[in-house]
């Protein structure tokens, strides 16, 4: 009987066992489009992004942001458009406040905000305007200076004006 005992026992044990790995959370995100729940600390955002705000035959436009510390940062914007021959137009950087909670930047100074997050790997950005989205979700990446951002919009601006 204690053998019995025993083995009912062992048995126990390691059916038991199935039940906690089986209860691990090893889905995908794929039911959110792949936009993951991870939280994103401002020791991430801080240094030199850029994205291409837009992309047509009409205009082309890039954002340069620069976050300073975890409430500051210097945004500037770059465009050429077909009108204008596809002549660059910079404009001076400007100075921002924002809050960030791991997901939503709000600006202090404008009714503006936005959801960073991770999806597939990269960092996506979608922007919003007195709460409502604006524009589709568009990649931030990573530069080490401004002179990678300025690069990659020449190479675009480039491309126009070769057509």
């Amino acid at each position: 009987m204690k053998k019995f005992k025993f083995l009912s026992l062992i048995l126990g044990l390691v059916l038991g066992s199935f039940a906690f790995v089986a209860c691990g959370d090893d889905d995908d995100d794929s039911d959110k489009g792949g936009q993951s729940s991870e939280v994103i600390t401002i020791n991430e955002l801080v240094g030199t992004w850029y994205l291409v705000d837009e992309n047509s035959s009409e205009k082309v436009g890039i954002d340069i942001i620069q976050f300073i510390d975890k409430e500051h940062l210097l945004k500037t914007e770059l465009k050429a458009r077909a009108k204008d021959r596809w002549n660059p137009d910079i404009d001076q950087p400007m100075a921002l406040t924002f809050t960030f909670d791991g997901k939503t930047m709000k600006f202090n100074e404008a009714p503006y905000s936005g959801d960073i997050y991770k999806e597939n790997g990269k960092y996506m950005i979608q922007r919003y305007e007195n709460g409502q989205a604006v524009g589709e979700k568009t990649e931030l990446i990573k530069v080490k200076s401004t002179d990678e951002a300025l690069q990659a919009f020449y190479t675009l601006v480039a491309a126009k004006q070769s057509k």
